[in-house]
């Protein structure tokens, strides 16, 4: 009989607003399902949503796939008795929960922890711990973490660090001798074939996905693009979180020239979210931090560069020809990765695309990622 993993996660498929956690299990589960009998536990809803998923049966295990099984769980069945029901049925293996400050999806299951003293706990902090991230409500943070410290909330679990940052930050805001192991998120397959998009001389398509949110820098990107000379598109893909942020980055939208258009898109579903990609040169993500940055992996596995900010493990990419990474204090850097694009033809621009997915492919084929899965599930 294979062993049991039951994934806590506050959203999941089909909904696609939270980003980045959906798509890293999303494709956990198909990498690891072979493996293991895997149970995933997550909400009825998508992220800021108050209706649940259409054509879906609630609190109950569902098939989803071979050897992987959804609960969708309502928000009255989102309590500790419920909860605990759920797990000793499944009685599994191993516990891996994917986020630190949820109430029901990350605090409720391990606080229940003794009561399951024959399961692995491991903790997936999804960047939640980042100088960046914790600069949101850090005050209400600090207390969380320094009562969850207390309380032993982390005793004897593991955590799951996506890169060497996340590992420094477990180590420095939970405990010096937090048990951890580094491994990327399981990546999506690049696409078998580049789709081609035209490309002219000083005219740039620009795709920004993200949440309208501080930490995902929109503004800051708008400052780069505001004195552009070049001929410039700009899409804005994501949740409207912070509406004070966007009515800022309206403003300075509104002092744009003619030549600099920009549209806001909302959020897209993948497979549209795909096409959109495709239709646009390169990816801007000036991110304050990213624990492993989906968007900017799947734009590369479509064939298309990215100027990113160095605070994601995507780096080094000038030296490759994939697209930049730089400091958020050089604005000028990003001024100068725009105008550049902007100002190659054709034939350099399909060059940057070609080593875009070669990056992407080397990643997908040439890592250790599942050996890693499955010494950390063991």
């Amino acid at each position: 009989m294979l062993k049991k993993i039951l994934v806590f996660i506050d959203w999941f498929t089909p909904g696609f607003r939270a980003g980045g956690p959906i798509k890293s299990i999303a494709n956990f589960v198909q990498w690891m399902h072979t493996d293991y009998e895997i149970y995933v536990y997550t909400s009825d809803r998508d992220l800021g949503q108050t209706a649940g998923y259409a054509n879906i049966t609630y609190n109950q295990w569902i098939p989803f796939a071979e050897n992987i099984n959804i609960r969708y769980a309502t928000p009255e069945m989102q309590n500790s008795k419920a909860l605990q029901e759920m797990m000793s049925a499944v009685h599994p293996d191993f516990v891996y929960v994917n986020s630190m400050f949820s109430k029901h999806f990350s605090i409720a299951p391990l606080a229940l922890k003794n009561n399951f003293t024959y399961c692995k706990f491991i903790l997936a902090p999804r960047g939640m711990l980042r100088k960046s991230a914790l600069a949101f409500k850090p005050y209400k943070k600090k207390i969380f973490l320094q009562y969850a410290k207390m309380k032993g909330l982390y005793k004897n679990v593991f955590f799951h660090a996506t890169d060497a940052t996340e590992v420094k930050d477990i180590r420095e805001k939970i405990a010096a001798d937090s048990r951890v192991l580094e491994i990327s998120n399981c990546p999506a397959k690049p696409v078998a074939k580049i789709t081609p998009v035209e490309k002219k001389i000083n005219e740039l398509k620009i795709i920004f996905i993200g949440r309208v949110h501080p930490i995902k820098n929109l503004y800051f990107f708008l400052q780069v693009l505001e004195k552009a000379e070049a001929a410039i598109q700009l899409s804005i893909v994501g949740v409207m979180e912070d509406e004070i942020y966007w009515n800022k980055c309206q403003a300075l939208i509104s002092r744009f020239p003619a030549s600099i258009q920009v549209k806001f898109l909302n959020e897209l579903p993948p497979a549209e979210l795909e096409k959109k990609i495709e239709a646009h040169h390169v990816l801007a993500l000036p991110t304050q931090g990213e624990n492993f940055g989906h968007a900017i992996y799947e734009t590369l596995a479509l064939g298309r560069p990215v100027i990113i900010s160095d605070q994601t493990p995507w780096r080094h990419l000038a030296e490759k020809k994939a697209g930049w990474d730089l400091p958020l204090n050089n604005i000028a850097g990003f001024k100068e990765a725009v105008a550049q694009l902007a100002a190659t033809n054709q034939e350099g621009f399909d060059g940057y695309c070609k080593n875009a997915y070669q990056l992407a492919f080397d990643f997908y084929t040439h890592s250790d990622i599942k050996e890693k899965y499955l010494q950390l599930f063991s």
